[in-house]
């Protein structure tokens, strides 16, 4: 296979096929296949937990039933992520002949380009700078914690708005995923 990247733009789609794309690219993927980056939104929100999490343990499902919310649980780690139609999704699947292999390598080489971009729209838009912290896969903005302790509030965990808010339960609920 030459140093060709396929480059998918999928529009929007459902939640399930949001999260379909990229594992059956994967599963798909052989050393002659060409690498791909998949560019799409999800139609609606949704919730997903990561491989080794427990849906019923990080969210209230009865809550997300209420209120229509769908919740996927995919085939790879990470965490209980609140996904919309906000975010655009930027998926990397290449063969591991032509990846690296460490996580903070992995980062750094897919996500430097996206980085860049959200880097400079946070400047131009709101003036703030952004941080990206390679061992967790998320994007800060350039924000302290105030005087009551809230945190700097996280941007992203796929080059999008992505934040789960925690009720005193320990279950994720979201009501306004940017709200401070």
């Amino acid at each position: 296979m030459t140093g060709t990247i396929r480059l998918l733009d999928l529009g929007t789609v459902s939640p399930l096929r949001s999260q379909a794309i990229y594992h059956g690219l994967a599963e798909a993927l052989t050393e002659d296949s060409p690498d791909t980056i998949a560019l799409l939104s999800p139609a609606s929100a949704y919730f997903c937990a990561g491989f080794h999490q427990n849906p019923a343990e990080e969210l209230d499902l009865a809550w997300c039933r209420l209120r229509r919310y769908p919740v996927l649980h995919r085939r790879i780690g990470g965490g209980t992520v609140y996904l919309d139609s906000d975010q655009l999704f930027y998926q990397c699947v290449f063969h591991r002949s032509r990846a690296p292999f460490d996580v903070a390598s992995i980062y750094g080489r897919f996500l430097a380009a996206p980085v860049e971009a959200l880097r400079r729209l946070c400047r131009l838009m709101c003036g703030r700078s952004v941080t990206f912290r390679a061992e967790s896969f998320q994007i800060f903005q350039g924000l302290r914690p105030d005087s009551s302790g809230a945190q700097p509030r996280r941007v992203s965990q796929s080059v999008g708005k992505s934040e789960t808010c925690r009720t005193s339960g320990g279950k994720a609920a979201i009501l306004d995923p940017l709200s401070p």
